[in-house]
């Protein structure tokens, strides 16, 4: 991959570089439409053909283009989208994008620029733990200097400082025990613990597998990890944004981290929407009403009032709406992480099985028709036999469940 697919691939550019595009593109179309302001009516919007283009329909339109930009990004390269529509706009998209780059952006600064993304996503740093400090940080300042004091005006109940607090420092609990916890780290004094624990599937993981850089045989369904440099049992993944691995050891505390971030952006977003709610109520913004193009008085609708709530309160609607992205963002990333402790498998082991579904469906139909081995026959109605590699080491959902907690 070249450094631009990296960067296009990277979990970083996934959060905040579609935002970030299509912020500027929102700011740049905003900024052409007048804003017509009628008294203590509430605000509309409008072309100079004097069309009307109500601000939450455009809000709905760029959050929408976000989602599915996003998306060809995200997924374009997918074996679903494979050589479909969306691999094709993924492709235009990241090729137009290298070719944009190339031509006008300095060779020097190009050469910096790829040294510094390829430390980033190559190397074992703390970057993204602090970055992701920033945001919590940010996002709570944000909540104190403009939410609890709302909450504070409306008399409402301290709790809901309290508890958002609470899950504040839970978060931050868990993410130091999945920073500095250990993730099942396999040298020579602990193989004969791992080595009986899972049995060979002779298709992902075979016996005998030597280790070049440990400088042993790997147990099944270990990895080497080259960012941290040593091998990891039932390894799942490297997380760059906890700086350490995730396997046997600390894959349940993972899990709770994750459920940790979403609990905080719900809460937020609970509390956010509150407040809204009293807002709405205490200025009774229903029986508002606004003067049309023609000069003609209309009742308050649900999107002019929610308009006028963004116009009132940006930074409090750019809050709530970052809370719910993430929060249904990564509620679908934990009900993913769900779906493979059902079935028992590891990220790694997923993607590894997908690949070798792939390469098997290609050279399955060549091997039934050559039948020169009774070995290879064997071998190969073996592997015909296993519909999903994911399942091989299935034990029932109970069992499986209780496996993540096995130390």
């Amino acid at each position: 991959q070249s450094t631009w697919e990296k960067i296009i691939n990277s979990h970083l550019f996934h959060f905040y570089g579609f935002k970030l595009c299509f912020s500027l593109l929102f700011t740049a179309v905003v900024g052409t439409v007048p804003v017509y302001v009628y008294g203590d009516s509430v605000p509309i919007l409008s072309y100079e053909d004097g069309s009307m283009m109500y601000f939450a329909i455009l809000l709905l339109i760029y959050t929408i283009c976000f989602i599915l930009f996003a998306y060809v990004l995200v997924m374009g390269d997918s074996s679903f989208h494979r050589g479909g529509r969306v691999e094709r706009c993924r492709d235009f998209i990241l090729v137009w994008f290298i070719r944009i780059s190339d031509k006008y952006v300095p060779t020097v600064m190009q050469e910096t620029f790829n040294a510094v993304i390829d430390y980033l996503l190559n190397t074992r740093t703390s970057f993204y733990i602090y970055l992701n400090i920033v945001i919590i940080i940010l996002a709570h300042a944000e909540y104190i200097h403009d939410i609890f004091p709302l909450t504070v005006s409306f008399a409402m109940s301290y709790n809901y400082f309290i508890r958002q607090i609470g899950l504040l420092l839970l978060h931050l609990l868990l993410l130091w025990t999945c920073r500095y916890s250990d993730p099942g780290r396999i040298q020579q004094s602990n193989l004969s613990r791992y080595l009986p624990r899972y049995e060979y599937d002779h298709v992902l993981f075979t016996p005998r597998n030597p280790c070049s850089s440990c400088k042993f045989y790997k147990p099944a369904r270990s990895k080497h990890c080259t960012m941290c440099g040593y091998c990891v049992a039932r390894m799942d993944h490297h997380c760059v944004w906890v700086n350490n691995c995730i396997g046997a050891q600390n894959y349940i505390y993972f899990i709770a981290y994750l459920c940790s971030i979403v609990a905080m952006c719900a809460y937020a977003f609970h509390t956010t929407v509150h407040v809204f709610f009293r807002i709405v109520v205490a200025v009774r913004l229903w029986e508002w009403r606004w003067k049309d193009a023609d000069g003609v008085s209309q009742p308050a609708t649900i999107l002019l009032m929610t308009q006028q709530i963004f116009m009132e309160y940006p930074r409090m609607v750019v809050f709530l709406l970052s809370m719910l992205i993430f929060a249904i963002g990564l509620t679908c990333l934990i009900a993913c992480h769900i779906y493979l402790i059902l079935i028992n498998t590891t990220t790694n082991e997923y993607f590894k099985s997908s690949q070798h579904r792939e390469q098997r469906l290609s050279t399955s139909s060549e091997h039934r028709e050559q039948r020169t081995s009774t070995t290879v026959n064997k071998k190969i109605r073996t592997l015909l036999n296993i519909k999903k590699k994911s399942a091989f080491y299935s034990r029932g959902i109970m069992r499986n469940i209780l496996e993540i907690f096995q130390r």
